[in-house]
C-alpha cells in the first residue's frame, strides 16, 4: 500500500507539474480541494486536481489546449466556466471551476518540482470552500476534510473526538488524522 501511495504521489506531482507547465490555466487559478490539503498536511492523499479561478473561461478552448499538452484527455463535463477532464493514460481527474468568491488570503505558492510552483488556496480558504461544497452537495468526503483541517489547524487531540463527532453527526471522523 505504501508503495502504491508513493507511486500515486509521484504520478500526481508529475501530472500537476505538467498541467502548470502547459500554461493553459486562466490567470489567477489556484489548487484547492483534497490534493491541496495533502500538500499542507502530508496525509489524506486525494488523487485529483481541483482548480478554481476567479476569472471566467471558455471551456472548449481549455479542452483544446489540454489536448495539446496531454496525449489523452477524456471529458466528463464541458460546461460554462466548468470542466472535468481525465488526463493521460492514468486518467487523473482534473477539474476547473469558476469560483467568483474572493479568497481570504492570496494563494500560497508551493514548489511541486524543480522550477515548477503551484498556487494553493490557504487552509482558511479551503475550509470556506469546503463549507460551500457541503452546502451544495453534502458529501461525507467534504465533512471529513473540514474536520481534518479543523483538527490540524487548532491542534485538537482525541480529547475533542466526541465533540467533533457529535457536532458533525458522524463517527470516527478524526480517526487517522491524529
Amino acid at each position: 500500500m505504501l508503495k502504491n501511495s508513493q507511486q500515486s504521489i509521484v504520478s500526481l506531482k508529475h501530472n500537476l507539474a505538467r498541467t502548470i507547465q502547459c500554461n493553459t490555466l486562466p490567470e489567477g487559478t489556484y489548487l484547492a480541494g483534497g490534493t491541496s490539503v495533502y500538500f499542507y498536511l502530508h496525509h489524506g492523499l486525494s488523487v485529483d486536481l481541483d482548480f478554481f479561478t476567479p476569472n471566467r473561461f471558455i471551456s472548449a478552448l481549455l479542452l483544446h489546449a489540454m489536448r495539446e499538452c496531454f496525449d489523452e484527455v477524456g471529458v466528463e463535463l464541458l460546461g460554462k466556466d466548468t470542466v472535468i477532464f481525465y488526463l493521460g493514460s492514468g486518467k487523473l481527474k482534473f477539474s476547473l471551476f469558476h469560483f467568483p468568491y474572493r479568497l481570504l488570503s492570496e494563494p500560497y505558492e508551493t514548489q511541486i518540482q524543480e522550477g515548477v510552483v503551484c498556487p494553493l488556496a490557504y487552509l482558511e480558504d479551503i475550509i470556506a470552500m469546503k463549507s460551500v461544497a457541503i452546502n451544495q452537495r453534502g458529501s461525507m468526503k467534504d465533512f471529513s476534510e473540514v474536520a481534518a483541517l479543523v483538527v490540524d489547524k487548532y491542534g485538537l487531540t482525541k480529547d475533542y473526538d466526541y465533540q467533533i463527532k457529535t457536532s458533525f453527526g458522524i463517527n470516527s471522523i478524526i480517526e487517522g488524522w491524529l
